[in-house]
């Protein structure tokens, strides 16, 4: 009796050896792209020793960072960039599952979206019913699991409540963190007298803090920070204080760059916030300078990076676009939900005054050789 049962299951996984995808290899190349990626600073960090049992539990939000950005970045490049893949059988594989990889990965993208209709439904379902579908072919030695069924009916609470945005638990997980790494001495019932003790502790210590004895203000330690910055760097150094920086003197541009920044010459700033959004220059702050906007002789969107920001009643960035790698071989591209592809960064591009109101959002970078950078849009 058992004998058939384990024949019957044998005759069930592959007959030939599994090739073995997770290498050293690869995993290094994951935790390098993980700690050179350049993101803006409103992208959760992850752990760069990903993979490592020193990393820790992977929280949800960070899973999501990692599944949207990292992952994709890390094996597409791995697996058509790398030269460390001499195997023309391993190529095709590692290919095969990357392929299959990437519906979860484009069905993740489109649910977390900052709006969503039926359209975004539909590429859903079509994305995840083809990630499970697919599962047992790719990959035959894994199982199906509740959570692919549960993942099926994501699709029918979008009509009904609209972004997972607005209902899901993140909120919930962190309070239940926060009371969780508070002290109530594991006795039932003094929890208030904790609380109130440790708040009348904590009145006695501000009191003791006279005028005299207190650190010295955030203004004081700017003024110190800013004349270390005049005496060392120059005039052409950001203040930290309002974040003015000063132009170079052969800076020749278009007649519409040089018209607003002679305007707003006094008000050249290296960053600046708008919309609750941070944004840098490049020379300040990478991430936070990467934007995706639509220029004035285009449609649709671009990435660049601003190099110059205007502060008067709008921002104005000045900004370098980047050129889109011309092939059509270009691995990224084709995954069109995650929105990715390769770009090239030339300083010799010329600047663009780019209104804030055409700024869509930011976007990631991973620098794959030279200038090229392999990117994904957050817009």
């Amino acid at each position: 009796m058992y004998a058939d049962v384990l024949t019957v299951w044998r005759f069930q996984r592959p007959l030939n050896s599994v090739i073995k995808l997770t290498t050293t290899g690869l995993m290094n190349h994951i935790q390098h792209v993980i700690s050179t990626t350049t993101a803006p600073s409103f992208v959760r960090p992850v752990p760069t020793n990903f993979g490592d049992p020193a990393a820790g539990k992977i929280k949800a939000d960070e899973w999501r960072t990692l599944c949207t950005i990292h992952l994709p970045l890390a094996l597409i490049s791995y697996c058509f960039y790398s030269s460390d893949i001499r195997d023309a059988v391993f190529r095709q594989r590692f290919a095969e599952v990357i392929d299959h990889t990437m519906d979860l990965v484009q069905a993740v993208a489109v649910l977390f979206k900052k709006s969503i209709g039926p359209n975004e439904i539909g590429k859903y379902r079509s994305h995840i019913g083809r990630y499970i579908s697919r599962l047992q072919q790719v990959h035959p030695e894994a199982n199906f699991v509740p959570n692919m069924h549960m993942a099926m009916h994501i699709a029918d609470y979008l009509p009904l409540f609209g972004s997972i945005y607005s209902w899901w638990t993140f909120p919930f997980e962190r309070l239940i963190g926060k009371l969780r790494d508070m002290q109530t001495n594991s006795k039932t019932g003094q929890f208030e007298a904790t609380l109130l003790h440790t708040f009348l502790a904590t009145s006695r210590l501000r009191q003791q803090f006279s005028r005299d004895n207190c650190p010295p203000s955030v203004e004081e330690c700017l003024a110190v920070i800013n004349q270390v910055f005049d005496q060392n760097a120059g005039p052409a150094s950001g203040r930290i204080s309002d974040g003015r920086i000063a132009l170079p003197g052969d800076l020749v541009e278009s007649p519409e760059v040089m018209s607003v920044l002679e305007e707003y010459s006094d008000r050249i700033r290296s960053r600046c916030k708008w919309n609750h959004v941070q944004y840098h220059v490049r020379s300040r702050h990478a991430g936070n300078s990467q934007i995706v906007f639509c220029p004035k002789d285009a449609d649709f969107l671009i990435p660049g990076h601003i190099e110059y920001i205007t502060v008067g009643d709008k921002p104005i960035f000045i900004v370098r676009r980047l050129t889109q790698a011309s092939t059509d071989e270009e691995p990224f591209v084709q995954f069109k939900d995650v929105r990715m592809g390769v770009f090239h960064y030339d300083s010799s591009q010329p600047l663009e005054v780019v209104e804030c109101e055409a700024v869509a959002g930011h976007f990631v970078a991973f620098n794959l050789m030279n200038s090229y950078y392999a990117c994904v849009s957050l817009a």
